[in-house]
């Protein structure tokens, strides 16, 4: 429809798309580190305040990670007078959310990935003209994207509910809401008319 969004309209949306999430999915909203959370979202794109966002549709034409040494650069550069601790730390996170470093992801940017994507998703569902002629774009984009990611955090809650036994129930409530909101976001997707095929992913 022409409309666009801002990089502050999508970290500010990706924000009480948590805050609404946290009342649907309270055993996840109890597990998450809210404080670490929303440091994280709100610093998770400031890489993109000078070079701009890549959409998805052009990286998967091209580049899955076309655009993404120039955020970086950006992003350093906007924390480099920052104290020592706190620089790093902000490095580390953005290292962490594009998936630069080895080890345990943290729930917070699992969580925070999903969210990112759910609400790229949701603003192209409302403003997007024209969607099921797009249906394959669409779908390789959910495909890298929401339903992937949201597969990762299902996995992810499932094996911590048999690594934390005396936290078990919670975790396993955890999934079953992060489930039951994937369910009823694809089929948003699937009631706007676009043809999509997520049996690969459990959806």
């Amino acid at each position: 429809t022409g409309k666009f969004e801002s990089v502050p309209s999508h970290v500010w949306a990706c924000t009480l798309l948590w805050v609404r999430l946290k009342i649907a999915c309270p055993a996840l909203g109890k597990i998450v580190n809210n404080e670490n959370f929303y440091e994280r979202l709100t610093v998770h794109d400031l890489g993109e305040t000078y070079p701009g966002d890549v959409s998805m549709a052009i990286k998967i034409a091209g580049e899955l990670d076309l655009g993404k040494k120039e955020e970086k650069e950006a992003y350093l550069e906007l924390v480099k007078e920052f104290p020592s601790e706190g620089r790093m730390t902000l490095e580390k996170w953005f290292d962490e959310l594009e998936n630069n470093q080895t080890g345990e992801v943290p729930l917070e940017v699992l969580v925070l990935r999903w969210i990112d994507n759910l609400q790229g998703d949701h603003f192209a569902l409302t403003y997007g003209s024209n969607l099921p002629d797009h249906s394959e774009t669409i779908e390789k984009i959910v495909k890298k994207r929401s339903a992937a990611r949201g597969r990762e955090l299902i996995d992810f809650l499932r094996k911590k509910a048999f690594e934390r036994v005396d936290m078990w129930g919670l975790y396993e409530d955890a999934t079953s809401e992060v489930e039951e909101v994937m369910r009823v976001h694809i089929d948003l997707i699937r009631k706007a008319g676009i043809r999509i095929d997520l049996s690969d992913f459990g959806f």
